[in-house]
């Protein structure tokens, strides 16, 4: 009986060595750790497709992949930058970089652009801020009502037009939630494009097509963002965005129509 509990005592600590010892192969800070387990979280839930090798794969797959190559490298991974660098760049047998094929089913980026851009909209609405992909323009102060520019050329502006403009605001921007997110311009124009990104929306496409799949409503909640104007006043950001870009301006279809 004794040598019976002895067994058991010995094989517990055994298993208790061995997820200790995965535990600390998935090196790096907490924080730094949450990040990479929600980059695995955005691949997983992702509605675009992850090209490995060339086999095509959906995100649940990529994202077992991917937490398989992190595990694996251990120690060397100690940031979400360098799981994404050492981990979701390119295969470690052929040598060839993954790439993701976006909702449109033609266009194709490398997943370290597609989760660099999820990584940096996260850690914007996290707080945290490096460098921008991207120059940031000027910061201008919008106000609310007729006062609100209109873009020159709105006709022939882009979704990426539309995130330089959000990103230029000195407006707070809400997103909602049980407890509603305060987002500056630049952190609610990451958020936009991180959420574009997720949902295989390509950048390429008009202003309009942005307002209306992308900046208008929380995809979770499906609530309206709203913009708050430094006078205290609120509008919604699609009526906001819609006298900015004002050609051709599409809105969602409601819930009650065919």
């Amino acid at each position: 009986m004794r040598r019976y509990v002895l067994g058991i005592v010995c094989l517990t600590l055994s298993l208790c060595v061995t997820f200790a010892a995965v535990a600390d192969s998935l090196a790096g800070p907490a924080a730094e750790k949450a990040k990479i387990e929600f980059l695995l979280r955005a691949v997983g839930e992702s509605k675009v497709t992850f090209i490995r090798n060339g086999v095509q794969y959906d995100g649940q797959k990529a994202a077992d992949h991917l937490r398989a190559k992190w595990e694996t490298a251990g120690g060397n991974v100690t940031s979400a930058a360098q799981f994404i660098d050492l981990c979701a760049t390119k295969s470690s047998v052929s040598g060839e970089t993954y790439e993701i094929l976006l909702g449109d089913g033609k266009t194709r980026v490398s997943a370290a652009t597609w989760l660099n851009t999820v990584l940096f909209a996260h850690e914007l609405t996290l707080g945290e801020s490096r460098a921008a992909p991207a120059a940031t323009p000027a910061a201008t102060t919008l106000a609310t009502g007729e006062k609100v520019p209109v873009v020159a050329n709105a006709a022939g502006a882009g979704a990426v037009d539309v995130l330089k403009y959000i990103e230029a605001s000195d407006a707070i921007f809400l997103r909602p939630g049980g407890h509603r997110t305060n987002l500056s311009g630049s952190q609610f124009s990451a958020h936009l494009q991180g959420k574009a990104v997720l949902e295989g929306f390509s950048l390429t496409r008009p202003a309009s097509d942005f307002i209306a799949s992308i900046a208008s409503d929380s995809s979770l909640h499906g609530t309206a963002y709203t913009v708050k104007f430094a006078d205290g006043t609120e509008m919604e950001v699609q009526d906001w965005l819609k006298r900015a870009f004002p050609i051709g301006a599409a809105t969602r279809p409601s819930a009650d129509q065919p």
